[in-house]
């Protein structure tokens, strides 16, 4: 048995020293097929290099405001759409804008695992051979984003120039002492890096959760180094620099959600601009945290006391019934291009009758936006899915239908731990009464909704649409749907239980036109007041060679000319409301 076992673990590391060769074919392959991959950044500069050979203007209100960007995504152009409209919109309103950029200065980030190389990348975890090809990412997020804001005439600032090689030596140090079992749990000068490590390593593994293997404490090393780093150079720059405002983007994640907690720390306002928004060519803002958290706590008296008009009623109804018809038509991304909503196609396919009672679970990617969340009951989404699965199972009067995200296979989210093979593992034999519609099926969730006697989400932002369907809404996770008063927030595990087992009790409890009503008047304020448009024109929606900037002439963006512009600068430098009154 000994000998057979060093045989295995022989040949495994054989194959092991290949991974990296096998990856840098597979890169100068990729590199020579996809020449023109990253060319929406030249198409972007090739758009503003005329508009910004005309007359720069400045307007004195507001004159002197010291704005700092962290620009940290140069592998992502819909930020590089966003940031320099932004950018450009607050110089004419008189603001100094600068930008603070990662400028290949740390050992990982949430895109990016191996980072600058420093220390070096694990060879079982290097992305190829050469030390050209291990940083490409960062060699190429880097170019980017100095291409771009030189364009612009943005004074660039870079993590690097505030750190020491001691920082790195010391942040080194510390991290050999962590518990690495409860590294999510590390804070460094009261700064939750372990949090943002954790975020960040689902982010770029693209899978929900954090092991103990070797490979996996590794990664939670790195990216603790990576963390202790970040805050030590954002400590020093913010405090330097002095800036009136920080902008970042999502809010979350190393990069920005690092960001967010130390501009706290020190007292200086952030905003969080540039996700979050569904609609195309729209941005959602905040004051000082993510979305995922705002629009769960922020007062409901902005939007449940309005009195919608007939046209603003006719108006959501529309866009809701376009989202769910031909999302790709109005949104940034559309799961079901092709939906299937023929009802019978779908009992069909899952095997029961129009006379079963259906409950419909939906889920979410599972490393997408793990964010820590104090009233969430259930431990991770696997906790809510194994319970409701168990529960259901004992009551065979009553199907559960699990619908798994499709951006697991259709684009947009990508993942390593699909949802389906969880499940699998957990039940190799499904109860009788528990189907699932896979992720690549064309089903449509909104038929399925209709359907269901009851709906449950966990952080899906499909909620507001089923509530607009009048079906009954269980939101046992945290999405922005909570605390709305158009679904069921559950607060406790035991009594989420005790809904499944009396599901007609809780349904005959359930005043559908009151949930519909608090759904319309959100709806409207979430899709046509928060979400802010932008003067863009994206027409493939990825932001990449058919992304269009939406005017001629420099003009187009001084005040008056664009009202969510308007709400959007003014957020910034008048610390004024992020949504349309």
């Amino acid at each position: 048995m000994l000998k057979r076992t060093l045989v295995i673990e022989l040949a495994v590391g054989k194959m092991t020293v290949f991974f990296p060769l096998i990856k840098e074919i597979k890169f100068w392959l990729a590199k020579y097929r996809d020449s023109n991959k990253y060319s929406e950044y030249e198409n972007l500069i090739s758009q503003w290099r005329p508009l910004l050979q005309g007359k720069n203007h400045r307007i004195e209100e507001g004159y002197g405001q010291n704005i700092l960007f962290i620009t940290g995504y140069g592998l992502g152009a819909h930020y590089y759409t966003l940031e320099p409209i932004l950018m450009q919109a607050l110089k004419q309103r008189g603001a100094k804008v600068s930008s603070l950029i990662c400028g290949q200065s740390l050992p990982a980030c949430e895109f990016n695992t191996n980072g600058n190389n420093e220390p070096r990348v694990r060879f079982q975890q290097r992305n190829g051979l050469l030390k050209s090809t291990i940083t490409s990412r960062c060699n190429l997020c880097n170019g980017n984003s100095r291409e771009v804001l030189r364009e612009l005439d943005i004074d660039i600032v870079t993590i690097g120039n505030y750190l020491s090689q001691d920082d790195y030596i010391v942040a080194k140090n510390l991290v050999k002492h962590v518990d690495l079992k409860n590294f999510r749990n590390f804070e460094f000068d009261d700064i939750a890096v372990g949090e943002e490590a954790f975020a960040s390593i689902l982010r770029a593994t693209f899978k929900g959760e954090v092991g103990e293997s070797k490979s996996e404490d590794y990664l939670k090393k790195r990216y603790l180094i990576a963390g202790i780093l970040t805050s030590k150079a954002y400590f020093r720059a913010f405090s330097k620099l002095k800036p009136k405002k920080i902008i970042c983007i999502h809010g979350v994640y190393q990069i920005h959600g690092l960001a967010v907690k130390v501009a706290k720390k020190l007292g200086i306002p952030i905003d969080v601009i540039g996700s979050g928004g569904i609609r195309k060519n729209t941005i959602i803002a905040c004051h000082g945290q993510t979305y995922h958290h705002q629009l769960i706590n922020e007062d409901n008296a902005i939007w449940s006391e309005a009195r919608l008009t007939e046209s603003q009623v006719l108006k959501t109804l529309k866009y809701a019934k376009d989202k769910r018809n031909s999302g790709s038509g109005v949104d940034y991304t559309s799961y079901h291009p092709n939906p299937i909503e023929d009802s019978s196609a779908l009992l069909s396919a899952l095997n029961i009758s129009k006379e079963d009672t259906i409950i419909a679970a939906y889920t979410n990617v599972i490393w997408d936006a793990q964010v820590v969340y104090s009233s969430n009951v259930f431990n991770d989404i696997f906790d809510w899915l194994w319970t409701t699965i168990d529960t259901i199972a004992t009551n065979k009067k009553i199907i559960l239908v699990i619908r798994i995200h499709p951006a697991e296979t259709k684009g947009g989210v990508p993942t390593r731990q699909p949802m389906l093979a969880e499940i699998q593992k957990r039940y190799p034999t499904l109860p009788e009464n528990v189907k699932i519609i896979p992720p690549s099926s064309d089903l449509s969730s909104y038929t399925l909704a209709s359907m269901a006697k009851a709906n449950i989400i966990y952080g899906t932002k499909m909620g507001l649409e089923i509530a607009l369907m009048k079906s009954p809404l269980i939101i046992a996770g945290e999405t922005f749907s909570r605390n709305k008063g158009y679904g069921y927030d559950v607060t406790s595990k035991k009594k989420y239980i005790e809904i499944l087992k009396d599901l007609n009790a809780f349904v005959g409890n359930i005043n559908i036109e009151k949930c519909y009503d608090k759904a319309l008047k959100y709806a409207h304020y979430f899709y046509f007041r928060r979400m802010l448009d932008l003067p863009l024109k994206d027409e493939n929606l990825n932001f990449k060679k058919t992304t269009k900037l939406n005017f001629s002439e420099l003009n187009s963006l001084d005040p008056g000319n664009s009202e969510a512009l308007d709400t959007i600068c003014n957020g910034i430098l008048k610390n004024t409301e992020f949504y349309l009154k």
